[in-house]
């Protein structure tokens, strides 16, 4: 119950009221296939596609690239 309250407190300073007890970093993010939510990470990748290399990538723990 302590682990819980201090969990609690924690959660409760945190802007975005989230937390991962497995990666701090990752976020919540919604699944528009699924319609539900999946704790990760939103990665975009560009690729040139005559020579199939990653040109350059980004990776982030915000949900939406529609911003």
């Amino acid at each position: 119950m302590r682990d819980l309250d201090r969990a609690a407190e924690l959660l409760n300073d945190l802007p975005e009221k989230q937390i991962s007890l497995t990666d701090p970093d990752s976020r919540s993010m919604i699944s528009q296939a699924k319609g539900t939510g999946m704790v990760g990470y939103n990665v975009t990748v560009v690729v040139d596609t005559k020579h199939y290399l990653i040109v350059t990538h980004e990776v982030t723990n915000i949900g939406s690239e529609r911003a």
